[in-house]
């Protein structure tokens, strides 16, 4: 759904590169998505139901008139059971520092807060001061020892 709401596409079909695609029609040779696995963590014990669903739910989502983009999928550094989740922040170790875990309206989500640079830097928007300005002098030569 990103180039649909990048409108680059109208519909995600015409990606070439997209996940609604590898999914619609499967590849045989160089398989980048587990099909078997994505069906069963889905709830659908066939894959053709999940291909079914699947374009229901981008027909749904295209059909929008701007496509949201869901926070937690795209601002998460992982999403699922709260087990899972503190699995995923216990494995992620140092990287998971100033990361925490929160319930979302599906489930649990790892992600870290966002905070603005000024809050923290004590940043200021002022012109530069004259004594922070240096003139260069052309006419030095410098030669190398």
């Amino acid at each position: 759904m990103n180039m649909v709401r990048a409108r680059v596409v109208k519909h995600p079909d015409q990606w070439v590169h997209g996940g609604y695609r590898e999914i619609q029609s499967p590849r045989r040779k160089c398989v980048l998505i587990d099909y078997d696995r994505l069906k069963k963590l889905c709830g659908f014990d066939d894959f053709e139901s999940f291909q079914t669903a699947h374009r229901k739910w981008v027909e749904i989502a295209v059909g929008e008139e701007i496509p949201q983009r869901e926070s937690t999928w795209t601002q998460a550094v992982a999403v699922g059971t709260e087990t899972f989740v503190e699995k995923i922040k216990k494995q992620l170790k140092a990287l998971a520092i100033g990361r925490r875990i929160s319930p979302t309206k599906n489930g649990w989500e790892l992600r870290e807060e966002v905070s603005a640079y000024n809050a923290f830097l004590g940043a200021q928007k002022v012109d530069m001061d004259p004594i922070n300005t240096y003139s260069w002098d052309d006419s030095v030569e410098i030669s190398a020892p």
